[in-house]
């Protein structure tokens, strides 16, 4: 019962609060401590570090993570979206581990219209700024169980200092510091797999003294290598960097000795946690869609470089726009986005943009649209989808409208042209859908054959990258390799993934919003000897690296070759592989994994971060469990023991 999160609804008002004190008002009943420890090891630290809510489907629809300098009882306040029916919640002690809370019965009454799943990473801090991140070091250090940081020979969680002068810059990973791409770069591996999601969590570096200097926290969703820049305080005369890899614990880089130049004399120690908002915590978005709208925007800035015409970013409209405008047609509750005047208009003199098809291997006369997003008043993504140039013209996208939505707007990509910009829709209350949610749906829906489906993408790659053969990689960091065993043969990207000495690089996969970082690899494909597609898999900008796929391989090949091609640097080739008789199998078919159309609508837009640190709740109670002499299970769930930890709704 101190343990358990319960759950308290009052009308529309509702929060999670952990230990049954705290939901009963009862000073007989328990309620769990928010104790900070500023020492350097922390042993006294004992605090609630998250709390989330899910609904009847599982769904995270608040998460919110906490600081040990907030006041008991872990308090979370969160609404209930229409069309709840039942609410649980969980937390994460830093101590003992994930408790679950008993679940608690909604009505309609308690639902509040408009209600936006919320994802909160800040922490509410207390007391001077720096002096909260001395707590945290000392709960890393406590967590660690250990009075000394770890030193990593291999050096990829290895805190490097770089000095220019008084600006101070450290990064994770030896590979950070080199410019041939040797060393290894520690990765950013955002996921709502437990057994996957792997990330810095904080980056810290201390003074001669001890005393920390700078501190800064990341996400997972935060790009590789994990890097944090600040200026010198003058009173520092050696710098020690630290960071704590969720996964693999607390890393030490060598103390680095100062001299007078790298200081500044008016830089003061500073500590960059991720405080508490003054506003509501933005609509929680899929961090793939965010991904593939920064994507567009980035290759809108290679199209405009490349043409002898100077275009906007994106494209607006235009008598010379109307077949690439995006138009929003709306009747009542039903919305959808369509590309082309004469789509929006249904008059056969209006142009429509066409859905142009090309198998042949360099794609010449592909001509479609790639993607289409909507976009509300406040710039949120509301609808996203991918498309395929096997669809039908005019390229069309249905869509939710949701609750307190003024106006739309969308935007298109087209694979030749690049991101055009429609003219902006105001809408009603009439015309939202009550209980509507934002949608990302990163599948394509095709036609014909599978594997004719995968030959048009490769060979719109090969358009895309202007060129009729692949490149290929001195560094080895883009080129895929065969890996065979028996009849099942497995791609990676990365002469890294190959090794087992941790030697060798392995391309990044770097979900971001923002157009300079996100980088992934979008495909590995395979073809035997006459050329024809034998396997091909699509990746999302989450996927984690490194970048794989494994295959079945087909009778019929002799030999096998394998691209891959990354959103920012193109297309790649490895080497041909003869095949042996025992390299295939009888049964084996050409294969096709492409995203295809869903038979339900997009699942709920969820934010990446907090999926990741929920799984990353799970893989440490796992930890938990290992290391203790008792057996729980995972979550926690209520009992008399557990009433101090238990988070109540």
């Amino acid at each position: 019962e101190k343990h358990s999160p319960y759950i308290v609804v009052d009308g529309t008002v509702a929060k999670a609060v952990v230990g049954r004190g705290a939901a009963t008002g009862d000073p007989g009943d328990p309620i769990h401590p928010m104790s900070d420890d500023t020492s350097l090891f922390g042993v006294n630290m004992h605090y609630i570090e998250s709390i989330w809510v899910e609904d009847q489907n599982g769904e995270i629809i608040a998460f919110r993570l906490l600081s040990p300098s907030e006041e008991s009882p872990a308090t979370m306040f969160f609404d209930i979206p229409v069309g709840t029916t039942s609410v649980t919640a969980y937390e994460f002690c830093n101590k003992h581990g994930l408790f679950q809370g008993p679940t608690v019965t909604v009505s309609a009454a308690n639902a509040k219209v408009g209600a936006r799943a919320g994802c909160s990473v800040q922490q509410c801090v207390e007391g001077t700024v720096v002096s909260t991140c001395e707590s945290f070091t000392a709960e890393f250090f406590r967590r660690d169980d250990s009075d000394a940081a770890k030193t990593d020979p291999a050096l990829k969680h290895t805190p490097f200092v770089l000095l220019n002068g008084s600006t101070a810059t450290i990064v994770v990973g030896e590979g950070a510091t080199t410019t041939d791409g040797s060393g290894l770069i520690h990765p950013m591996s955002p996921s709502d797999d437990e057994n996957i999601v792997h990330w810095i969590n904080s980056i810290w570096v201390k003074d001669q003294t001890g005393a920390v200097v700078a501190m800064r926290e990341f996400l997972p969703t935060d790009a590789g290598p994990a890097t944090y820049t600040f200026q010198v305080p003058s009173t520092a005369t050696s710098l020690t960097a630290f960071e704590y890899c969720n996964k693999h614990g607390l890393f030490a880089g060598d103390e680095i000795t100062l001299a007078a130049g790298d200081k500044s004399a008016s830089a003061a120690p500073v500590c960059e946690l991720m405080d508490c908002p003054d506003e509501i915590p933005r609509y929680a978005r899929e961090a793939d869609c965010l991904a593939y709208v920064a994507e567009a925007k980035r290759r809108q800035v290679e199209f405009n470089a490349n043409s002898p015409d100077v275009y906007g970013t994106p494209y607006t409209l235009g008598a010379n726009n109307e077949k690439h405008s995006p138009y929003i047609v709306v009747d009542g509750t039903v919305a959808k986005a369509v590309v082309g005047r004469g789509a929006a208009t249904g008059d056969p003199g209006d142009p429509i943009h066409p859905m142009s098809d090309d198998t042949s291997l360099f794609g010449v006369n592909m001509h479609y649209i790639e993607s289409i997003w909507v976009e509300d008043q406040n710039g949120e993504i509301i609808a996203f989808r991918l498309l395929s140039p096997s669809e039908e013209s005019p390229a069309t996208m249905f869509f939710d409208i949701p609750v307190g939505t003024t106006s739309v707007t969308a935007y298109e990509f087209c694979n030749k042209h690049g991101l055009f910009q429609g003219p902006t829709v105001t809408v009603s209350a009439a015309n939202a859908k009550v209980g509507a949610r934002a949608g990302c749906s990163v599948q394509q829906c095709v036609e014909g054959t599978v594997v004719s489906t995968c030959e048009s993408f490769t060979a719109e790659f090969f358009r895309r990258d202007d060129s009729d053969a692949a490149k290929t990689d001195p560094a080895l960091k883009h080129t895929p390799f065969v890996l065979l065993n028996g009849s099942t043969a497995t791609i990676v990207v990365g002469e890294g993934a190959t090794t087992t000495d941790g030697s060798g690089l392995i391309h990044p996969m770097s979900p971001s919003d923002d157009e300079n970082i996100v980088h992934w690899i979008n495909s590995i494909w395979v073809k035997d000897q006459t050329g024809a597609v034998v396997a091909m898999r699509e990746f999302l900008p989450t996927d984690a690296g490194p970048a794989t796929y494994t295959f079945q391989v087909p009778s019929t090949a002799t030999s096998l070759t394998a691209f891959e091609y990354c959103n920012k640097h193109g297309l790649f080739a490895g080497d041909e592989i003869t095949l042996a008789a025992g390299d295939k199998s009888a049964s084996a078919a050409p294969v096709c994994e492409l995203m295809d159309c869903p038979d339900e609508i997009p699942r709920y837009a969820r934010e990446a971060d907090c999926l990741a640190y929920v799984a990353e709740a799970k893989r440490r109670q796992v930890e938990f469990n290992a290391n203790s002499p008792d057996v729980y299970g995972t979550p926690y769930t209520l009992g008399a023991n557990n009433e101090k930890h238990s988070p109540y709704i």
